[in-house]
């Protein structure tokens, strides 16, 4: 048996979108992991909410260094000032901000030509990506980034 340091994230309060806000690790004992957060990866994620705050869908972008790799395959094919690079992509740390419902359609428009990328990673990007889309435009709700 492989010994592993596990620890647990003790939480200091839930923010808007009912993710936990983390401070503090402590050790715990191996049999206490079962209980550890899964949402302790760095990263993007992409969500649209309902009216009330609830979350309807979201996807995961990637952490920093994928995020940023999918940027450079973004901005070789529509260039650095496009939706995708400069407001989905531009970092992979950005949160709070987001794409307003006016933007989604042309929004959409760019991915539909990333998915047409050679790259896997693109194409896995661009029809998540659409498919959110899709929904936000249903809902009439931006895409809210975490």
């Amino acid at each position: 048996m492989c010994a592993r340091l596990l620890t647990s994230i003790e939480p200091i309060g839930a923010s808007r979108s009912g993710e936990w806000k983390f401070v503090r690790q402590r050790r715990l004992a191996p049999a206490a992991h079962a209980h550890v957060r899964r949402r302790l990866h760095m990263g993007l994620d992409a969500a649209i909410y309902s009216a009330d705050e609830r979350r309807l869908a979201s996807v995961r972008l990637g952490n920093v260094a994928h995020v940023a790799f999918l940027r450079d395959l973004a901005v070789q094919s529509l260039g650095a000032q496009s939706l995708v690079a400069a407001r989905v992509l531009y970092s992979g740390t950005h949160s709070g901000d987001s794409i307003r419902v006016t933007e989604l359609q042309p929004l959409s428009r760019e991915l539909q030509v990333l998915a047409d990328s050679p790259q896997a990673e693109m194409q896995t990007f661009a029809r998540e990506l659409v498919e959110l889309v899709r929904l936000a435009s249903i809902n009439e709700t931006p895409i809210v980034f975490a």
